[in-house]
């Protein structure tokens, strides 16, 4: 298996991941998302780990698809008539939209519908099947100039493309950079001529190397590439911009990210609008652990210890109007906190503070707003693109390796 793509964050301990601009390899950016076949968890294709959720997560409000290639043999998976396009998160049912064939299968859809079949010129599937199998050169040269004839037609248009077995002849020219141009990782520039590959690509000309919208890259013959994506990819969130007043993202139910004594991380990228305000960046239905309120207060980042019942401050005064990444670290034991800026541990009165193990789990619900018996308000003001909550507490290096994946893209 070969997977590359998207900023080089951690993935041991990952256990709920949201990000709207860059793709994280294995997750859908509308929240988590079954990979191969499984519909309650969510798979790291680099450890090929499972890690459950007790419920399969997702963001409503946008137009959801499951995309799913061909691996080889094709007997290697059941049923074989997922492989294409289906309407729906996760449907593992027949009756797609568009079945996907060997080798390069291609669709696009430009904001309202997809783009019609004449345009493509493929050997299968309406023309949307482009057979790069070894011998079909022509079909690498439609494929090139049907590219191009779409996005100038549709420009900003979202793009997919599926790669199923014996996709192959990558030594035309244009191939390679075509891909990588939707988004796909720089390392498909070194894709041998010959090799078959199965992949899922999401993206829209001109993002450039590692910045798809989606992008699963599976070549194991007992598993399949698998992905959600909303489709058009117009930030599928549905924007991750919160007005500060209603908006927020609801999980559905309590998720426990880690136990008591046994360490967690909360991470963010943001930017508010209005840093003096009280806002929340999660907040959890139950109010019975310190980390069910992880906060902006007074300018700084802020923990609500419940026991005695404070706020728990960092040092770093926040500006408005500018890019940040944070993190929130619980030591093992749970009587130990860290918080960091932009990739740098921070000062406060949370240092030397002694929290009380018992109330050191990190549960969460919202994104974005606060709940307290019942009640919602301290509503995030700004955006929130990344959220990321991992099951561990990740060392000084672990954050600043994550913080240094994000600030060329957000100018931090």
């Amino acid at each position: 298996m070969g997977v590359s793509s998207g900023p080089k964050i951690v993935r041991s301990g990952l256990t709920f991941a949201i990000d709207s601009g860059a793709s994280i390899r294995g997750f859908s950016r509308n929240g988590t998302a079954g990979l191969n076949n499984t519909s309650n968890s969510i798979k790291d294709l680099i450890s090929k780990l499972e890690m459950d959720l007790s419920t399969t997560s997702y963001l409503e409000g946008v137009d959801l698809y499951t995309l799913y290639g061909i691996t080889y043999p094709e007997g290697n998976y059941t049923p074989a008539n997922r492989d294409g396009i289906t309407s729906g998160f996760n449907n593992i049912s027949s009756g797609q939209l568009y079945g996907a064939s060997r080798s390069l299968n291609y669709y696009v859809h430009d904001g309202v519908s997809w783009v019609p079949d004449s345009y493509f010129n493929g050997l299968r599937s309406g023309g949307h099947c482009y057979d790069l199998y070894s011998g079909h050169v022509d079909e690498s040269n439609k494929f090139l100039v049907d590219y191009d004839v779409i996005k100038t037609n549709y420009p900003n248009s979202t793009h997919v493309l599926i790669g199923s077995h014996a996709c192959q002849n990558f030594d035309v020219t244009g191939i390679r950079e075509t891909f990588v141009d939707l988004g796909a990782p720089k390392d498909v520039l070194t894709w041998a001529n010959g090799t078959w590959r199965e992949f899922v690509l999401v993206g829209r000309p001109g993002l450039g190397a590692g910045n798809a919208f989606g992008w699963v890259y599976q070549n194991e013959s007992a598993e399949v590439a698998h992905l959600n994506s909303a489709i058009p990819y117009e930030n599928p969130l549905g924007n991750t911009s919160f007005d500060g007043s209603d908006d927020y993202i609801d999980i559905g139910s309590d998720i426990m990210i880690s136990p008591n004594n046994k360490g967690w991380t909360a991470e963010y990228v943001f930017n508010t609008d209005s840093a003096s305000t009280l806002q929340h960046f999660n907040s959890a239905e139950a109010d019975d652990f310190n980390a069910n309120w992880l906060a902006l207060y007074n300018s700084k980042l802020a923990v609500w210890n419940v026991s005695p019942g404070y706020w728990r401050y960092g040092s770093t005064v926040f500006q408005s109007n500018t890019w940040y990444h944070i993190a929130f670290v619980q030591d093992p034991g749970g009587t130990n906190m860290r918080f960091y800026v932009n990739g740098v541990a921070e000062g406060g009165d949370h240092v030397g503070n002694s929290w009380t193990a018992s109330y050191s789990s990190l549960k969460t619900r919202y994104i974005g707003r606060y709940e307290y018996n019942g009640g919602y308000s301290r509503y995030f003001n700004g955006e929130i693109p990344v959220v990321k909550f991992y099951k561990d507490a990740l060392s000084s290096e672990e954050i600043k390796q994550n913080y240094n994946s994000y600030k060329k893209r957000f100018n931090i």
